[in-house]
């Protein structure tokens, strides 16, 4: 049918900007949205055009953080997160029994249990909790578990992979790590690893399919040697291509992950202080007083503090 295909309404980036030199009109043509100035090309066009596209997210939980800060300095002045360890033992056994109720990232029941069953030690492990609970890792996760708490268990399909994925116990979960494997088993620049990179990430089949062949065999053209000249069975190269892409399809970069992460460990200190207060939590109640469910678990939290220090 003629209608099959076509748009069917417009919408807006939550947070992605498009910075150009010139006034952005001089470049694509512009529209109105709810209100909001936008551009009236996808953010794909707009990238193919050469043009800058950002994406600027505000958190409150940088102002949580801030807060209880300053709540902290009325009994500890000279209190300063950067003079507390980024592996704190008390932090680390909080998540680990699962109390995580207004940790950002890490408080949805499916984050939760990841938490319980990884036992974080260190904000690296906070990452990989991040970057794993999405639809393509996933599937990871048993296995993740699993060789976290028993390093026996971490398997490599080929040596190479072992200085790549040993951060993450043997498993793919960030897109650099994509990006190395192109680089190192099958010497991409690392140009063209992200391009790759990106071809799985947006799930360009087609693009995908035709790298394949390159990553096993190589393509003299564009400088790659490929697998098998670097001494790696087609076989094992087919099934480490395989996994790269069905992991790719949702993957998190590790520094967007680690940047999570770094702000989930204050959260998390800030709210294991709140035991001794419970200031974090009425700056949490304050800022979400908008929003009745989660209000009403922040004040459930509060009520199992109080009967705690009881």
């Amino acid at each position: 049918m003629a209608l099959e295909g076509m748009p069917r309404n417009t919408s807006t980036h939550a947070a992605g900007v498009v910075i150009t030199r010139l006034p952005v009109y001089d470049y694509v043509p512009l529209a109105t949205n709810d209100e909001t100035t936008v551009t009236e090309y996808t953010m794909t066009t707009l990238e193919e055009l050469g043009l800058l596209k950002m994406d600027f997210l505000g958190l409150r939980n940088i102002t949580v953080i801030d807060e209880a800060i300053q709540d902290i300095r009325k009994t500890e002045p000279d209190f300063s997160m950067d003079r507390v360890t980024d592996n704190d033992p008390k932090v680390m056994e909080m998540l680990t029994q699962g109390r995580t109720s207004g940790v950002f990232q890490m408080e949805s029941t499916g984050m939760t249990s990841v938490c319980v069953g990884l036992k974080p030690q260190s904000i690296e492990d906070l990452s990989i909790i991040v970057a794993a609970y999405r639809p393509g890792p996933m599937d990871s996760i048993p296995r993740l578990i699993a060789c976290k708490n028993d390093p026996k268990l971490v398997k490599y399909k080929h040596p190479s992979l072992e200085p790549i994925l040993s951060v993450t116990y043997g498993c793919i979960l960030y897109q650099e790590q994509v990006i190395e494997i192109f680089r190192k088993l099958a010497g991409y620049s690392l140009g063209q690893a992200d391009m790759v990179r990106r071809a799985m990430s947006k799930k360009k089949v087609k693009d995908i399919e035709k790298e394949r062949g390159a990553f096993l065999h190589g393509d003299p053209a564009r400088g790659i040697v490929g697998c098998e000249a670097n001494g790696i069975p087609t076989q094992v190269a087919e099934s480490i291509y395989n996994e790269m892409y069905d992991f790719a399809n949702y993957a998190f970069n590790k520094a967007h992950s680690v940047c999570y992460a770094v702000i989930a460990y204050p959260v998390s200190y800030t709210h294991l202080r709140a035991h001794e207060t419970g200031r974090n939590l009425v700056c949490r109640l304050l800022l979400e007083k908008k929003k009745n469910a989660k209000s009403e678990g922040r004040l459930c939290t509060m009520e199992n503090i109080k009967e705690t220090d009881n």
